[in-house]
């Protein structure tokens, strides 16, 4: 099948690099990992789920854990 546009129900109609989008979607639709590592997302109002966060990250890199990443989703 020769594809020539992509036209999501939302954001920009892709033109070019479509086998770029593609793949990526192929990534994000079959849970696949882009990366190797844990990603800890939280918001937290008064600072205690960021300190327990904080806490379970520092532990899972004592483990040995690759590439634990924590983001404070009141922040991104």
């Amino acid at each position: 099948l020769d594809i020539a546009l992509i036209c999501p129900l939302h954001g920009p109609v892709l033109r070019e690099n479509l086998g770029y989008y593609i793949g990526l979607y192929q990534t994000w639709s079959s849970y696949t990992p882009e990366t190797d590592g844990i990603l800890i997302a939280y918001t937290s109002v008064y600072g205690n789920t960021r300190n327990a966060v904080e806490l379970l990250a520092d532990r899972l890199r004592a483990k040995g854990c690759p590439r634990v990443e924590v983001q404070d989703l009141a922040r991104c």
